[in-house]
């Protein structure tokens, strides 16, 4: 099945969500707090951190530390915890400015590297994907005007393309340019997964058991080849609309047999 497709099928299945019943208000809490903790030991997991979701969920829920876990990998389950919560603020819609992507990769970088660079913004050193030194990302003098034409793609495309598509190049187009000396990646799912929960989608949180496929799709992009990314993505984006579909159907089903049992 081609991109065209699955886009179809995405717009398809969004129709089908919003017809059915939403979760309680507890249930809508919990299941949020678990995307939310998925999403944060998933990212992070994509980079190299070596916390379970578990563990994550220990961390970010409970604040209780984790025996033999690197305060590396504490720090950015917290960090992201803390950006995650600050952006995904259900009463919040944050216009996805320069400005405001700068303080979300700040926020996921964490207060202890906003004190040893206070006033780093873009990246001033090249830098490359791991093993591929001669290939690296863009250059630092061109990321400013990149990223200016980036705020104008997006302000462009708004409206004009699927929400699913336009997360999913969002996220491309994002790490391709590189621009934060860290946590381009972790940003730049963030941002999506903002996106989507915008526009009605369910996050996509990419496990790391997928983290090889994944990068060998962000890299054939970043060569022009960009279906195979988009194609990988909106599948992941309609696995995660159909579990969503599954547990809401559930849920109606739920509500039915309790309703014939009270009135037995």
């Amino acid at each position: 099945m081609g991109l065209q497709s699955k886009l179809e099928q995405t717009i398809a299945l969004r129709g089908r969500l919003a017809q059915l019943k939403p979760l309680s208000r507890p249930q809508a809490h919990q299941l949020a707090t678990n995307v939310r903790i998925e999403h944060v030991w998933a990212s992070n997991a994509l980079e190299g951190n070596r916390l379970t979701q578990p563990q994550t969920a220990s961390i970010v829920q409970a604040g209780i530390t984790v025996a033999g876990a690197t305060v590396r990998d504490t720090l950015d389950a917290i960090n992201l915890n803390t950006a995650y919560l600050a952006v995904m603020k259900p009463t919040v819609v944050p216009a996805l400015t320069i400005t405001t992507i700068q303080e979300i990769n700040r926020l996921i970088l964490g207060p202890v590297y906003q004190l040893r660079h206070p006033m780093v913004g873009y990246r001033t050193v090249p830098a490359w994907p791991c093993g591929l030194e001669t290939h690296p990302y863009m250059l630092p003098q061109r990321l400013e005007p990149a990223m200016v034409e980036f705020e104008t793609w997006l302000d462009g495309s708004v409206g004009k393309i699927s929400p699913v598509l336009l997360a999913v190049q969002l996220h491309r187009r994002l790490v391709t340019i590189h621009p934060f000396l860290d946590g381009n990646g972790r940003t730049a799912r963030l941002l999506m997964n903002l996106m989507l929960t915008q526009a009605g989608y369910p996050s996509v949180n990419l496990h790391p058991t997928v983290r090889t496929a994944y990068l060998e799709r962000l890299e054939l992009a970043r060569c022009g080849n960009e279906e195979p990314f988009e194609v990988f993505m909106v599948e992941h984006a309609l696995q995660a609309l159909r579990q969503r579909i599954k547990t809401l159907e559930l849920n109606e089903q739920n509500y039915r047999d309790a309703q014939r049992e009270t009135n037995l």
